[in-house]
């Protein structure tokens, strides 16, 4: 069973960030490619912890979407919504 292992893209709604998104599109090409079975993301989608634009959160579902599934995706130090902000 083959799996894609990856982590800390740190996707933002930053201009000089946009690059950033690109690597949706290696995934999809790998998987393909290699026949994966499982994609894990270990974390740490987003650069900041809370406060995301929805633009932000629309891009990243939809980029996660276009993924063949299943894919996993485990809560980094960076990736949590402070009930208190």
């Amino acid at each position: 069973m083959t799996w894609l292992v990856t982590s800390d893209l740190h996707l933002t709604d930053r201009p000089r960030d946009a690059h950033r998104f690109g690597l949706f599109k290696w995934l999809a090409k790998k998987q393909r490619k290699h026949g994966v079975k499982a994609t894990f993301i270990l974390g740490d989608i987003t650069d900041k912890k809370d406060n995301h634009s929805s633009a932000l959160v629309n891009r990243v579902v939809n980029e996660l979407t276009q993924l063949e599934p299943p894919v996993y995706v485990l809560k980094g130090n960076h990736d949590f919504i402070d009930p208190n902000n």
